[in-house]
């Protein structure tokens, strides 16, 4: 028998534990492939449950799935299914029910059902119940609204947030556990988002919008292109060829299309739908790797737990968060039989995903992207680059310097460019200079250096044997002087630079010129040496920012 992994641990005892306090209509939040299903499936045995439980999926293929994981994890347990043709049993301690069976106006199949005889409704993938249906069979149950003699109402999502603005705030009263996608990644528990930026022509401004995203028909007509679908295919060729892949289509159309194209270029595609009278057997051929792209339209966006997926290809533009999230949890599961990537001993098969974003031009609002999904700039392109390690990047900037305008950046090479910039007008002087100078010494990779003009420096180091070291060169005057201690060996260095040229008026950090505008001079040499002057820096601020980029490998 499995054990359960810490998190879901957790989650159950915050479940067990806000149901002792009265809490009982609870939400779970768990990314894609954090394993949702084993919730449901020790619910009974972790709460000392004795009745009935039953878990509402509105696919079948959810309903096989949740019926194979329950089985698994409570083997002694009778399991049963509510669906269609199939019917459970009055003997089934887990049933496992479709909410159109259940939920239709009308429908006497619910009747069977008696709420006194449950401890618990489960709604898996709960951010549909919202919905007629659900509210229905949630209401048959006595927990469409709070009611503390009811049972357990637990909602099961990774969106908790719904693109039309119905949120499940009526239907459930607390989060008792929230991991999101980014904790799953950090902690070993799903692999890795790689992100491709692909952009094409079309123009989306004209599209209208229908509960929150994209009208399907007006959407179809301008991404469904032979020239779109082209680059489609030949970005995939150049950065994931070979790995199987799950493509997300807008309509049927669009998916036969798009498939029909990685077929001409000789690669083994097919299309899936909802209604496909082949779509078991070509999800099977996908599992197997005899098919190595399926261009899919809203199959596999919910319940397709295949870990071997290694690309996801977002063909269809989506201004819902709720969507684009469901669609790339296709391709963050872990390897079967590894529990964790990070302490898993030996070769692991698949450390991470390649998530190819096709952007189109939309200027009334934003698309959801891999960076925008995790509050990066929404046109970044990660050119193959982690998503996670790109936010810890922006983290790292965005704390160092925290007037950084960072939401315009497209790549992380900018990112560095920029950091680099603040950089140089970022200068703090250590307290020891403060204390032991007038002048303007910064700290540098091994001491302390000045910058007397363009073509003079002078260092502080310390040496091997704890002795200050004073080198440069002023003009034509080598500098080559040693002292005891730091305090001696700024008073030598400052008597050496002012004996020698250098002028303290210039050279000192208080001198009144450098709180002016900066001169015509400085922004022309600025702009040749690529620095970026911001605005309401001044001449010494300038000043400083060009002596720092002069002497980029004697500073830190």
């Amino acid at each position: 028998m499995p054990s359960l992994r810490p998190y879901q641990e957790k989650a159950l005892g915050h479940s067990l534990e806000r149901l002792k306090a009265g809490v009982n209509r609870q939400l779970i939040v768990m990314a894609t492939g954090l394993g949702k299903a084993v919730l449901f499936a020790t619910l009974r045995e972790h709460h000392g449950f004795q009745k009935k439980i039953m878990v509402l999926v509105h696919r079948e293929e959810l309903a096989n799935q949740g019926a194979d994981k329950i089985q698994r994890w409570n083997p002694s347990l009778m399991v049963g299914v509510e669906m269609a043709n199939r019917r459970s049993s009055p003997m089934d301690n887990f049933i496992v029910a479709s909410v159109p069976t259940l939920g239709r106006k009308n429908s006497p199949r619910i009747q069977k059902f008696n709420p006194a005889e449950f401890d618990a409704i489960v709604s898996d993938e709960c951010h549909h119940c919202s919905g007629t249906q659900w509210q229905s069979v949630l209401d048959h149950f006595g927990i469409k609204k709070p009611n503390p003699d009811a049972p357990l109402s637990l909602g099961l999502t990774a969106t908790p947030n719904r693109s039309d603005g119905q949120g499940l705030r009526s239907t459930f009263d607390e989060i008792v556990y929230d991991m999101g996608i980014r904790e799953g990644i950090e902690s070993g528990y799903l692999v890795d988002l790689r992100g491709i930026r692909v952009a094409t022509t079309a123009n989306l401004d004209k599209v209208h919008t229908h509960a929150g995203d994209f009208a399907e028909a007006e959407l179809s007509k301008e991404v469904n292109t032979d020239y779109r679908n082209g680059v489609i295919v030949k970005e995939w060729i150049a950065n994931a060829y070979g790995k199987k892949t799950v493509v997300f289509t807008v309509d049927i159309q669009h998916a036969l299309d798009l498939a029909e194209v990685f077929k001409k270029c000789c690669i083994e595609a097919d299309a899936v739908w909802g209604d496909d009278p082949k779509r078991a057997e070509k999800l099977a051929k996908h599992r197997r790797g005899e098919i190595t792209v399926l261009t899919n339209c809203a199959v596999l966006t919910e319940g397709y737990d295949d870990w071997g997926i290694e690309c996801i290809v977002m063909a269809k533009p989506t201004r819902s968060a709720l969507a684009y999230t469901q669609m790339c949890g296709r391709g963050t599961r872990i390897p079967d039989g590894v529990d964790n990537i990070l302490t898993h001993e030996g070769v692991v098969s698949k450390t991470s995903c390649l998530l190819i974003d096709v952007v189109d031009n939309y200027t009334r609002n934003s698309l959801v992207t891999i960076p925008s999904l995790l509050g990066l700039p929404v046109n970044l392109d990660l050119k193959g680059k982690s998503v996670i390690k790109a936010k810890e990047q922006f983290e790292r900037v965005a704390k160092e310097f925290p007037m950084a305008n960072l939401s315009e950046i497209t790549t992380l090479g900018k990112l560095d460019s920029i950091a680099e910039n603040i950089s140089l007008f970022h200068v703090k002087y250590p307290p020891e200079v403060s204390k032991l100078s007038d002048l303007g010494w910064r700290k540098s990779n091994d001491g302390y250096m000045l910058s007397v003009n363009r073509d003079s420096l002078i260092t502080i180091t310390k040496d091997l044997r704890d002795e200050w070291q004073i080198r440069g060169r002023i003009g034509e005057r080598v500098i080559e002087e040693a002292a005891q201690n730091l305090p001696g060996a700024f008073n030598v260095a400052d008597r050496m630079v002012l004996n020698n040229g250098g002028v303290k008026v210039l050279l000192a950090r208080a001198a009144g010129w450098h709180y002016d505008s900066p001169s015509q001079a400085q922004l022309a040499r600025c702009r040749k040496m690529g620095i970026e002057v911001p605005v309401g820096a001044t001449k010494g601020d300038v000043s400083r920012a060009i002596d720092a980029k002069y002497h980029q490998g004697s500073t830190r």
